[in-house]
């Protein structure tokens, strides 16, 4: 099975999971007035038009989709982002993004 960093180049999983990151935060402080359905919005513009069937959950604070074949996700746990493909026994910690 592929993993997420086979299917999405560095730079732009780097980026994909500083924006999921940001998003996360943001959510922290704002969940009381803004509508998750614009974090979802955000996240599938993201990711753009190579990714299909975007979903996100709050708890926990996750975005999956399905890229080239591939369902994949990226989610925060235990206060840390993770990332991978549905599927893999282990997911792989994202590195880190500060």
């Amino acid at each position: 099975m592929p993993r997420l960093s086979d299917l999405m180049p560095k730079t732009e999983l780097d980026d994909t999971v500083r924006f999921f990151s940001y998003l996360y935060e943001r959510w922290q402080d704002e969940r009381e007035y803004e509508d998750f359905n614009e974090y979802v919005e955000s996240m599938r513009k993201k990711l753009g038009d190579k990714v299909t069937d975007v979903k996100m959950t709050k708890k926990p604070f996750r975005v999956t989709f399905v890229l080239s074949g591939q369902k994949c996700y990226v989610q925060v746990k235990r206060g840390s982002v993770e990332w991978g493909t549905m599927g893999t026994s282990a997911p792989t910690p994202a590195p880190s993004v500060n």
